[in-house]
Protein backbone atom coordinates (compact mmCIF):
# COMPACT_ATOMS: atom_id res chain seq x y z
CA UNK A 1 0.00 0.00 0.00
CA UNK A 2 2.77 2.35 1.00
CA UNK A 3 4.53 1.73 -2.48
CA UNK A 4 1.78 2.74 -4.24
CA UNK A 5 1.17 4.88 -2.65
CA UNK A 6 4.40 6.21 -3.36
CA UNK A 7 4.03 5.99 -7.24
CA UNK A 8 1.09 7.84 -7.20
CA UNK A 9 2.56 10.70 -5.70
CA UNK A 10 5.67 10.18 -7.96
CA UNK A 11 3.10 10.16 -11.27
CA UNK A 12 1.69 13.01 -10.02
CA UNK A 13 4.98 14.97 -10.04
CA UNK A 14 5.78 14.19 -12.82
CA UNK A 15 2.85 15.05 -14.78
CA UNK A 16 2.95 18.36 -12.75
CA UNK A 17 6.63 18.53 -13.77
CA UNK A 18 5.42 17.59 -17.97
CA UNK A 19 2.91 20.14 -17.53
CA UNK A 20 5.31 22.81 -17.04
CA UNK A 21 7.99 21.46 -19.72
CA UNK A 22 4.84 22.01 -22.24
CA UNK A 23 3.75 25.32 -20.80
CA UNK A 24 7.64 26.65 -21.44
CA UNK A 25 7.61 24.93 -24.88
CA UNK A 26 4.70 26.45 -26.28
CA UNK A 27 5.39 30.07 -24.63
CA UNK A 28 9.02 29.69 -26.48
CA UNK A 29 6.98 28.07 -29.47
CA UNK A 30 4.89 30.99 -29.62
CA UNK A 31 8.05 33.60 -29.63
CA UNK A 32 9.74 32.18 -31.95
CA UNK A 33 6.24 32.06 -34.19
CA UNK A 34 5.97 35.90 -33.49
CA UNK A 35 8.91 36.88 -34.37
CA UNK A 36 9.17 34.83 -37.35
CA UNK A 37 6.04 36.68 -38.43
CA UNK A 38 7.36 40.20 -37.97
CA UNK A 39 11.14 39.22 -39.95
CA UNK A 40 11.70 38.06 -42.74
CA UNK A 41 13.63 34.62 -42.63
CA UNK A 42 17.14 35.48 -42.89
CA UNK A 43 16.89 39.09 -41.61
CA UNK A 44 18.24 40.57 -38.21
CA UNK A 45 15.71 43.60 -37.04
CA UNK A 46 18.31 44.93 -35.23
CA UNK A 47 22.29 44.84 -35.11
CA UNK A 48 23.65 46.85 -31.74
CA UNK A 49 27.37 47.53 -32.45
CA UNK A 50 30.39 49.98 -32.31
CA UNK A 51 31.61 49.40 -35.69
CA UNK A 52 30.72 47.72 -38.87
CA UNK A 53 33.29 47.07 -41.78
CA UNK A 54 32.73 45.66 -45.09
CA UNK A 55 35.50 44.94 -47.11
CA UNK A 56 36.19 43.67 -50.83
CA UNK A 57 37.72 40.61 -52.49
CA UNK A 58 40.47 41.55 -51.82
CA UNK A 59 39.94 42.57 -47.69
CA UNK A 60 40.49 46.29 -48.25
CA UNK A 61 38.09 47.82 -46.10
CA UNK A 62 35.43 49.91 -48.81
CA UNK A 63 32.71 50.92 -45.64
CA UNK A 64 33.07 51.82 -42.42
CA UNK A 65 29.83 52.45 -40.01
CA UNK A 66 31.34 53.35 -36.72
CA UNK A 67 30.26 55.20 -33.50
CA UNK A 68 33.96 56.36 -33.04
CA UNK A 69 35.40 57.21 -36.55
CA UNK A 70 39.21 57.29 -36.84
CA UNK A 71 41.35 59.65 -38.22
CA UNK A 72 41.28 59.79 -42.37
CA UNK A 73 44.28 57.85 -43.83
CA UNK A 74 44.92 59.70 -47.05
CA UNK A 75 47.55 59.38 -49.90
CA UNK A 76 51.22 58.58 -48.92
CA UNK A 77 49.98 57.29 -45.88
CA UNK A 78 49.27 61.25 -44.51
CA UNK A 79 46.63 61.05 -41.38
CA UNK A 80 44.45 63.63 -41.47
CA UNK A 81 43.03 64.59 -38.24
CA UNK A 82 39.37 64.97 -37.75
CA UNK A 83 39.60 68.01 -35.38
CA UNK A 84 36.96 66.51 -32.84
CA UNK A 85 35.28 62.52 -32.35
CA UNK A 86 32.88 61.89 -34.71
CA UNK A 87 30.48 59.19 -35.72
CA UNK A 88 28.52 58.61 -38.74
CA UNK A 89 29.45 56.36 -42.49
CA UNK A 90 32.66 56.30 -44.15
CA UNK A 91 33.73 55.36 -48.22
CA UNK A 92 36.87 54.12 -49.07
CA UNK A 93 38.94 53.54 -52.43
CA UNK A 94 40.57 49.99 -53.48
CA UNK A 95 43.60 51.35 -51.60
CA UNK A 96 41.71 52.48 -48.55
CA UNK A 97 42.38 55.69 -49.07
CA UNK A 98 39.20 57.87 -47.88
CA UNK A 99 37.04 59.30 -50.14
CA UNK A 100 34.05 60.37 -48.58
CA UNK A 101 31.70 60.17 -45.55
CA UNK A 102 28.35 61.30 -43.26
CA UNK A 103 28.93 62.12 -39.88
CA UNK A 104 28.11 64.03 -37.04
CA UNK A 105 30.54 65.66 -34.74
CA UNK A 106 31.01 66.19 -31.07
CA UNK A 107 30.99 69.61 -31.25
CA UNK A 108 27.44 69.26 -32.74
CA UNK A 109 28.07 69.56 -36.75
CA UNK A 110 26.67 67.02 -39.27
CA UNK A 111 28.79 66.81 -42.44
CA UNK A 112 28.37 64.95 -45.75
CA UNK A 113 32.16 65.00 -47.49
CA UNK A 114 33.65 63.76 -50.67
CA UNK A 115 37.66 63.74 -50.95
CA UNK A 116 40.30 63.17 -53.60
CA UNK A 117 42.98 61.30 -52.33
CA UNK A 118 44.94 63.74 -50.85
CA UNK A 119 42.25 66.00 -49.09
CA UNK A 120 38.64 67.17 -48.78
CA UNK A 121 37.35 68.66 -51.76
CA UNK A 122 33.37 69.14 -51.41
CA UNK A 123 31.12 69.23 -47.95
CA UNK A 124 27.71 70.41 -46.82
CA UNK A 125 27.64 71.00 -43.45
CA UNK A 126 24.57 72.18 -41.06
CA UNK A 127 24.95 73.33 -37.38
CA UNK A 128 23.61 72.61 -34.75
CA UNK A 129 22.17 76.18 -33.71
CA UNK A 130 18.46 76.73 -33.64
CA UNK A 131 18.93 79.88 -36.09
CA UNK A 132 20.16 77.74 -38.34
CA UNK A 133 23.87 77.18 -40.29
CA UNK A 134 24.45 75.53 -43.15
CA UNK A 135 27.41 76.11 -45.68
CA UNK A 136 28.34 73.88 -49.02
CA UNK A 137 31.86 74.09 -50.08
CA UNK A 138 33.65 73.37 -53.36
CA UNK A 139 37.55 73.15 -52.99
CA UNK A 140 40.66 73.35 -54.73
CA UNK A 141 44.22 72.80 -53.62
CA UNK A 142 44.77 76.83 -53.44
CA UNK A 143 41.16 78.00 -54.39
CA UNK A 144 37.25 77.14 -53.39
CA UNK A 145 33.51 78.47 -53.04
CA UNK A 146 31.92 78.61 -50.19
CA UNK A 147 27.26 79.14 -50.16
CA UNK A 148 26.68 80.24 -46.90
CA UNK A 149 23.53 81.09 -44.87
CA UNK A 150 24.22 81.86 -41.49
CA UNK A 151 23.25 84.78 -38.55
CA UNK A 152 25.37 87.47 -40.71
CA UNK A 153 23.39 86.79 -44.00
CA UNK A 154 23.08 84.56 -46.88
CA UNK A 155 26.20 84.76 -49.66
CA UNK A 156 28.20 83.45 -52.15
CA UNK A 157 32.11 83.76 -51.53
CA UNK A 158 34.96 83.15 -53.80
CA UNK A 159 38.33 82.42 -52.06
CA UNK A 160 41.92 82.19 -53.60
CA UNK A 161 44.73 81.22 -51.13
CA UNK A 162 42.21 81.93 -48.37
CA UNK A 163 41.21 84.74 -48.90
CA UNK A 164 38.11 86.54 -50.29
CA UNK A 165 38.32 87.87 -53.78
CA UNK A 166 34.96 87.65 -54.35
CA UNK A 167 31.30 88.03 -52.35
CA UNK A 168 27.57 88.56 -52.81
CA UNK A 169 26.12 89.86 -51.71
CA UNK A 170 28.77 91.58 -49.55
CA UNK A 171 28.69 91.45 -46.12
CA UNK A 172 29.95 94.95 -44.99
CA UNK A 173 29.47 95.12 -41.47
CA UNK A 174 30.06 91.81 -38.41
CA UNK A 175 27.45 91.74 -35.83
CA UNK A 176 28.95 92.14 -32.55
CA UNK A 177 29.82 89.31 -31.41
CA UNK A 178 31.25 87.59 -34.92
CA UNK A 179 33.69 91.10 -34.90
CA UNK A 180 34.82 90.06 -31.03
CA UNK A 181 35.38 86.52 -31.79
CA UNK A 182 37.08 87.35 -35.02
CA UNK A 183 39.30 89.76 -32.94
CA UNK A 184 40.37 86.90 -30.57
CA UNK A 185 41.07 84.46 -33.46
CA UNK A 186 43.54 87.37 -34.23
CA UNK A 187 44.87 87.75 -30.87
CA UNK A 188 45.05 83.77 -30.63
CA UNK A 189 46.10 83.74 -34.79
CA UNK A 190 48.33 86.74 -35.34
CA UNK A 191 48.87 87.30 -38.74
CA UNK A 192 47.04 84.84 -40.02
CA UNK A 193 43.88 86.69 -41.57
CA UNK A 194 41.55 84.53 -39.90
CA UNK A 195 38.89 87.02 -40.84
CA UNK A 196 40.19 87.34 -44.53
CA UNK A 197 38.99 83.63 -45.43
CA UNK A 198 35.48 84.29 -44.69
CA UNK A 199 34.69 88.08 -45.31
CA UNK A 200 36.63 91.31 -47.89
CA UNK A 201 39.85 92.51 -46.14
CA UNK A 202 36.79 96.38 -46.01
CA UNK A 203 34.84 94.11 -43.91
CA UNK A 204 37.60 92.82 -41.50
CA UNK A 205 39.19 95.93 -41.41
CA UNK A 206 35.81 98.31 -40.22
CA UNK A 207 35.75 95.31 -37.52
CA UNK A 208 39.46 95.25 -36.66
CA UNK A 209 39.03 99.34 -36.49
CA UNK A 210 35.58 99.44 -34.33
CA UNK A 211 35.53 99.66 -30.76
CA UNK A 212 33.16 96.50 -30.73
Amino acid sequence: MEKQNYLIEQLIMQNRLLKLILTVLVVTLTAIGLMAARAPEGVTESIRTRELLVVDSNNVIRARVSGDMPDAMMANGHVSKRGAKAAGFMIYDQEGIERGGYVTFDHGNAMLSLDSKYRMVANLIAGPEEDGVSVLNLHTKNSSLELRSDPEGSRLSVSKAKRVTYQHPEIDTLSQGKCRSYKDLEKKYPGEGVCLDRFSQATCDRCFKSEQ
